[in-house]
């Protein structure tokens, strides 16, 4: 596999966030340099790339709570491969980002922050992002008339009446084993139908 000889998040060292279902956060941009490799023109083959924020001040490589997200080949940069990503966080807080590589196709990541890779991964020197709460707090009307339009053992189609709410992103339909729940959401809609396989 490639030798990663350098890596880094490159561009921006901070993201202020209002947080949101469909609006997703500034691209956070990465560079890698792999001898021979990345100063060839387009995408160096072999070459994953990720982007992913996580708790403050936890270390990506060890701690849970990261979200990771591929990342997609933006341009050649001099001799380095720009990668770019977002995100679209579900919670507010104060979060570190950083980005990862790998060049075998993800058995082994090489962690990056904002000052590369020869120093190792430092959270201090790990991007910031601060996802706000939105202005919007009050809750959508639950949908009405639930309803089963069909039931087999191919699957159960669903309907319901649309809410009048022009804010509405959309419908999450939830799935459990009881009534009750524990529920797992499965879907996220647009319409007011879902057709459970």
């Amino acid at each position: 596999h490639l030798r990663i000889g350098w890596a880094n998040v490159q561009w921006p060292p901070s993201i202020d966030h209002t947080i949101s279902t469909i609006t997703r956060t500034a691209m956070v941009y990465g560079q890698i340099w792999v001898d021979g490799a990345t100063n060839l023109p387009g995408a160096t083959p072999g070459v994953r790339a990720q982007a992913g924020f996580g708790p403050d001040g936890s270390d990506p490589a060890t701690a849970s709570g990261w979200t990771w997200v591929d990342a997609t080949f933006n341009a050649d940069v001099g001799n380095n491969d720009e990668f770019g990503a977002s995100w679209l966080p579900e919670a507010t807080g104060t979060f570190d980002y950083a980005y990862r590589y790998s060049s075998t196709a993800g058995r082994d990541w090489v962690y990056a922050d904002l000052s590369g890779i020869g120093d190792g991964y430092s959270a201090a020197n790990a991007g910031a992002l601060t996802v706000n709460a939105s202005a919007d707090t009050s809750a959508p009307a639950a949908p009405a008339n639930l309803r089963s339009l069909s039931a087999s053992p191919a699957g159960i189609a669903l309907a319901w009446d649309a809410v009048d709410d022009p804010t509405l992103h959309g419908y999450e339909v939830l799935r459990g084993a009881a009534a009750g729940g524990p529920y797992t959401r499965i879907a996220t809609v647009t319409g007011t139908s879902y057709n459970d396989t």
